[in-house]
């Protein structure tokens, strides 16, 4: 799974915007400027506990996203991942 498809629900975002132009509303161009606010959300990120084993009750990734995936990404996203080419994309 690559985290270029999560960042930040980007299709949900292009649907919703297709959808209020379709509704007549005037949506006017913006920038993504996340520069200011990556610090804190890497180390929201890092700080982030999760537990050491899944709970049997949830079901795995049948009740949404596995904890081997959740970790997987939390480390990708902290250490791997370019926001700011993320947000050039973004703005693009």
């Amino acid at each position: 799974m690559h985290i270029s498809h999560l960042a930040f629900g980007f299709p949900a975002l292009i649907l919703a915007l297709a959808t209020a132009s379709s509704r007549g509303l005037n949506i006017q161009p913006f920038a993504i400027k996340l520069t200011d606010r990556v610090p804190h959300m890497l180390d929201m990120i890092r700080r982030t506990q999760l537990p050491a084993t899944e709970h049997p009750a949830f079901g795995g990734d049948q009740a949404g996203i596995s904890l081997d995936a959740l970790k997987s990404l939390r480390h990708d996203w902290a250490n791997k991942f370019i926001w700011e080419k993320e947000q050039e994309s973004m703005n693009a």
